[in-house]
This record gives structure tokens, C-alpha cells and sequence, in this order.
């Protein structure tokens, strides 16, 4: 990178009112941290070719850098002014609007793409992030399948997919997803293992969800949530002793969770 910077400086001693050269130096700067100096560079780019998309892109990725979401946005939709048919330029607008919890924003823009980005995975997928995170489940569901069913192959998008039919309530579905996790990752991670263990519960195989769960418990016991989704479970199934042990952990683990203690009043209870 130093030797790229050296010879980029030659060039624009040269040639100094090339813009593309004060961005290719502004790239190599961000490369090496220097965002002061960077953002020099950029802005020198944009000062000379201000029609161009890249310099106005690249500024957008500094100021993410800084954290500085707005600005960020401001260049990523002079970007995409400049060239709209750059798909990178839109989905970088779109997660600066998320990072600014703009997300009705951020929905409205890439719901209203032409038809080249229309039925894009990555359009869909970050569709389906978006309603995941305004807590809208069917939504999400809806978008990221059809960016499963357009070629997305990223094992995340269907983790999320797995945790969105979940919220849904359509447990069925979610089990056939996380088989195809496992198709993936034969181990599955424990929270995914979890939501198997509910969702084989909630469509009637409940030793198998508990005994799903009851293992998860037994791998995690400092994982209070891993007991009380066992405890729900036992509580189903008449199961009251195990109920009992699941509200003792979950006291010991952290006595403020309400789980703890109506676990052991249903078994005084029933006892």
C-alpha cells in the first residue's frame, strides 16, 4: 500500500485535475486507516467529477466509518443519482436508512425498485432483515424465502428465516428450514436447536421437543432461557417435578426472571 501511494502521488503530481486518481488514492488511504486524509481525497474526486458515483460511494463507506450515518446516506444516494443501476449504491442507502432506524424509509426504497433489482436476492434478503427487525414475522417469512427461491445461498439468510417462521407461527415450515440448516451444519448452534425442540412441541411431538430442550439444558446450564423454554415444555405435558427443577435454576441463575418463581408455584400448586 505505501508503494501504491507513492505511485499514485507521482500521478497526480502529473496529472493532478484526474479525479479518478484522487480516488483510486482516497481507496488506498481507507485501506491503510487514514480516513482523514482519505476523506481529502474523495472529496478532491467529487470536486472534479461530481457526475461520478464512485467518489460520492467511497465517501459514503468513510463516514460509516465515523459513524456518521447521515452523511453516509446523503452519499450513497448522491451515488445512486449518479448511477442507478449500481445495486451496491441502493443496498448501502437502504442499511444507512436501518442504521438510522429509519426502516419504513428503508422499506419504502427498496420497494420501490425498478424491475433490474425487483427480484434481486440481496433486495429480498435485506426486505426480509428489515421486517424481522419492526417485529412484522409473515413479512420477513414472505421476503426471505423468495430470496432463498431467487438463488440466495447464505446459510444467515436462512437462519433467519428459521427464527422468522418461528415468530410466525408456522412451526412446520420452521422445522423444514432448520432441516436444511442442518443439511449445511450438521451441528446445529444451540439457540436453533432450542426453537427445534418448541416447534416439534408445538405440533404435537412434544418428548421429542422436550427431550430436545432437556439437552440443550443439560449443554448450556448457565443459559437460563434454555430452562425456561423446558420448563413451558414440562408444564405442557403434565410434567411437574421437572417444572419445579427448571424454576430452581432459573432462581439461581438470575432471580429476577418471573419464570423462576411461577415455575415453583404451578408445582406447589399441583403438588
Amino acid at each position: 500500500l505505501e508503494t501504491s501511494i507513492e505511485t499514485i502521488d507521482a500521478a497526480i503530481a502529473r496529472l493532478g485535475e484526474n479525479s479518478s486518481y484522487h480516488l483510486l488514492r482516497g481507496r488506498i488511504l481507507i485501506e491503510q486507516h487514514k480516513l482523514d486524509a482519505a476523506h481529502k481525497s474523495l472529496t478532491r474526486s467529487v470536486e472534479l467529477s461530481p457526475e461520478v458515483a464512485e467518489p460520492h460511494y467511497f465517501l459514503g463507506i468513510l463516514y460509516q466509518r465515523w459513524s456518521e450515518d447521515k452523511e453516509a446516506l446523503a452519499s450513497y444516494k448522491k451515488a445512486m443519482e449518479c448511477d442507478p443501476t449500481h445495486l451496491q449504491y441502493l443496498l448501502a442507502a437502504s442499511e444507512s436508512h436501518v442504521a438510522l432506524n429509519q426502516l419504513d424509509e428503508a422499506i419504502e426504497m427498496l420497494r420501490g425498485v425498478g424491475k433490474e433489482f425487483k427480484h434481486h436476492p440481496s433486495v429480498s434478503s435485506l426486505l426480509g432483515h428489515i421486517y424481522l427487525r419492526k417485529g412484522c414475522a409473515d413479512e420477513a417469512t414472505k421476503y426471505l424465502s423468495d430470496s432463498l427461491l431467487l438463488g440466495d445461498d447464505d446459510a444467515s439468510t436462512l437462519t433467519l428465516l428459521v427464527t422468522s417462521q418461528f415468530l410466525a407461527g408456522k412451526y412446520a415450515d420452521c422445522l423444514l428450514s432448520i432441516a436444511r440448516l442442518q443439511e449445511l451444519n450438521p451441528t446445529l448452534p444451540f439457540n436453533i436447536q432450542r426453537l427445534q425442540g418448541k416447534c416439534f412441541s408445538s405440533t404435537g411431538r412434544k418428548i421429542k421437543g422436550r427431550d430436545i430442550c432437556l439437552m440443550v439444558a443439560r449443554e448450556t446450564p448457565d443459559d437460563a432461557e434454555a430452562w425456561i423454554d423446558l420448563g413451558y415444555i414440562a408444564w405442557d405435558m403434565g410434567d411437574y417435578n421437572r417444572v419445579a427443577v427448571c424454576g430452581e435454576k432459573i432462581l439461581q441463575l438470575n432471580p429476577e426472571l418471573s419464570e423462576g418463581p411461577l415455575f415453583l408455584g404451578i408445582s406447589e400448586i399441583r403438588s
